[in-house]
């Protein structure tokens, strides 16, 4: 009987394990599902959009002509395009299936260049039917395999060419080759075409027909490669239910691979486990249930002893709860005990004159505590208990047995009484507490006219304060949004300055950059107003992902203008590599707060003889840093304390309001980023301030 419980656990064991491995296995195809996707998708817009480029058109249109193998700016086209997309290659090719230009076209052996691709389904299969087709195969040329994207190139509803586009997948690759997991992908045809283990690619995962094979090898989809069968199934394993996975056998070793479709295609990933992963646990189930066994009847015969024993405990037990019942019983506090119907089992002598009005308590037990105290029912009895972490709790009742009814007070515990879970009550008569309450009562009632008079005076002095509050919050307002609008005034005004001496002197050097400056100043302008109003609004809708660095630049560019005028030197480091080096929100909020920063810096340097101000970008591992230092002294110890805090300000009247390190405060910290100030110093004096401000990196 042991041996069949012990092989019953551990052929349970076994299964649960299973199912615990195939649900790991179905979480983590889904990820390598959206990653295969992911690598994919993002480039499917890439050959329609090339189709319409009329430098690739004007190409094809003299298609047969030699001197377009050598056409150079159509290459340099394709070879931009490649660069700024991502893609691997991306070539053309003439009707008749030759390549004409690739981005390649520099590369001396694995150019495409003057090869002919005709044979390959994705062009004629576009050729034939005029849609976009999708393929994977390995390179003829380069000998790397890819996945394919073409689509037509049209003219006058005729097809004068076809673009493609080859992403060799080479990251998603390398990023499943250091992964722990082991993934591949089959085709329709049962090709293994992509794999975590360079070894398993273009084999078989089942016998493929002549007709098929034939036609693999004709479209010389995999060029050189021997299609082997990968495995074999093991026929032990395989008579086992699996809920769907299967058994390799994969050179001597044993896998459990489950089977997940890749949504949009025909392909199919399978995720492969060892099965030591089950087997070894398994194992050492076994073992362990086996030893548990050993124990089971030395622990048999230690029960019969123990059962010896707990006879002596409850004689000892009944002497001791006859006694504590004895002392119960002449206590000057009602106590009984009662079971979870309510039925009391014991009661002393105080409980007795104080529920029963002096009555005999029946030890039969037909008295029921609902009977004999005011409550609602015995449902809620739960929540009266005491909480042994707290202060006791006591609450307050009324009895119902008597000429007229008595407040008591009680507390509720649970307590194990012959061997089942009662209830432990204990009570206290309150009447006199009662009486000295109902002059309380009355004494507050004298009182609250007096309150309430006071109220009504209080009342009538904060509507006077708030109608005040209202006009200072006015008169605040109004100067806010001059606060924020004066820098771009500035700007505009500096833009002019420049522009009409220019005019004057007839130096037109310069001038349409310093008058291109003036539309988007005017721009943020109405950006800054547009802020002011959704401050108090959802600005989701503007939120998305944008580059640091290149808005960073395109600040400092619109305010050169400015800094040229004041003689201040700019020097931007710029530490950021794709794709760490994006953000997520409104960029509206985003130029706020650094514009907020530049014009903080620049303002400290007004009596510096020569300003300068250091912008600095880099990135940790989950957030992008901007720190803006500047060589203007420093702030003041009394400063730093309220820096961030709305309406503080050390300029003189008229010159601030103290709105725009708490506007960035704001900001940040809606970004759940984070901003601090220090001052920083060279040979122990305090040459400037320094002000670091981090956000979220943008999730890829």
């Amino acid at each position: 009987m042991v041996l069949a419980l012990i092989t019953l656990v551990t052929l349970v064991f076994y299964f649960l394990k299973i199912a615990s491995v195939s649900a790991d296995n179905r979480r983590s195809a889904a990820v390598f599902e959206q990653s295969l996707r992911a690598s994919i998708d993002q480039f499917e817009y890439l050959p329609a959009l090339l189709a319409r480029n009329e430098k690739i058109i004007a190409h094809l249109r003299s298609a047969y002509s030699e001197s377009t193998l050598d056409d150079l700016t159509t290459n340099n086209e394709l070879a931009f395009s490649a660069r700024r997309s991502g893609a691997d290659i991306v070539y053309v090719l003439r009707p008749d299936g030759r390549v004409t230009a690739a981005s390649n076209y520099q590369d001396k052996i694995g150019s495409f260049v003057g090869h002919n691709y005709g044979f390959r389904p994705y062009f004629a299969r576009v050729m034939a039917t005029g849609e976009r087709q999708f393929y994977f195969a390995k390179g003829m040329t380069t000998g790397i395999p890819g996945f394919f994207i073409s689509s037509p190139v049209r003219v006058d509803d005729r097809i004068i060419g076809v673009v493609v586009v080859k992403l060799e997948l080479a990251s998603l690759l390398d990023s499943w080759e250091s992964s722990h997991d082991r993934v591949l992908v089959s085709d329709a045809n049962g090709v293994i075409i992509l794999a975590s283990d360079s070894q398993w690619l273009y084999r078989l995962l089942a016998p493929l027909p002549i007709r098929k094979l034939n036609q693999v090898y004709r479209e010389r989809q995999f060029p050189e490669e021997n299609h082997e069968l990968l495995f074999q199934p093991d026929p032990f394993l395989s008579m086992l239910p699996t809920g769907g996975a299967d058994y390799w056998k994969v050179d001597g070793k044993t896998w459990l691979v489950d089977h997940f479709p890749v949504n949009g295609t025909d392909w199919t990933l399978h995720h492969v486990v060892s099965h030591r992963q089950i087997l070894l646990p398994t194992l050492a189930c076994f073992f362990i249930v086996s030893l548990l066994g050993c124990f089971w009847y030395l622990l048999m015969r230690e029960r019969q002893k123990k059962a010896v024993y707990s006879a002596k405990v409850r004689q000892t037990e009944i002497r001791r709860r006859e006694d504590l019942q004895r002392l119960i019983d002449h206590i000057h506090i009602g106590v009984l005990v009662f079971d979870g119907e309510g039925c009391i089992t014991s009661m002393n002598d105080y409980a007795e004159n104080l529920l029963l009005a002096g009555a005999s308590f029946n030890e039969n037990g037909v008295a029921n505590v609902v009977d004999l105290l005011r409550l609602k029912s015995l449902d809620g009895l739960d929540s009266y208990l005491v909480d042994l972490q707290r202060t006791p709790q006591y609450f307050e009742t009324w009895t119902r047995i008597g000429e007229s009814p008595v407040p008591v007070m009680f507390a509720l515990a649970r307590v194990d009484y012959d061997n089942s879970e009662h209830y432990l009550m204990t009570l206290i008569n309150i009447v006199r507490r009662k009486r000295a309450e109902e002059q309380l009562v009355k004494l507050n009632a004298s009182l609250a006219s007096t309150v309430d008079e006071r109220t009504r005076e209080l009342k009538v002095a904060q509507q006077e304060l708030l109608q005040k509050s209202k006009a200072a919050a006015l008169g605040n307002m109004a100067a806010t949004i001059v606060h924020e609008l004066s820098q771009p005034l500035a700007a505009i005004n500096s833009s002019v300055a420049a522009i009409e001496g220019k005019v004057k002197r007839e130096n037109w050097s310069g001038a349409m950059e310093s008058a291109a400056r003036l539309k988007p100043l005017g721009s943020k302008m109405r950006d800054v107003i547009q802020l002011l109003k959704s401050f108090s609004y959802d600005d989701s809708n503007h939120i998305g992902l944008l580059d640091v660095a290149t808005l960073i630049q395109q600040m400092l560019d619109l305010h050169h203008d400015q800094w040229q005028e004041r003689g201040i030197q700019i020097e931007l480091i710029d530490r950021l590599v794709a794709p760490a080096n994006r953000v997520n929100m409104s960029a509206i909020k985003f130029d706020l707060a650094v514009s907020n920063l530049l014009k903080n810096a620049m303002e400290a340097l007004e009596k510096t003889a020569s300003p300068r101000i250091r912008v600095e970008l880099s990135a940790t591992a989950s957030h992008i840093q901007l720190v803006v230092e500047d060589n203007g002294g420093g702030l003041d110890d009394a400063v730093m304390e309220h820096l961030f805090s709305p309406w503080f300000t050390t300029k003189e009247v008229g010159k601030g309001v103290g709105l725009g390190l708490s506007i960035v405060y704001e900001i940040v910290q809606q970004q759940h980023g984070d901003i601090h100030a220090e001052n920083i110093s060279h040979d122990g004096a305090e040459t400037g301030a320094r002000f670091t401000l981090q956000l979220p990196l943008a999730v890829p």
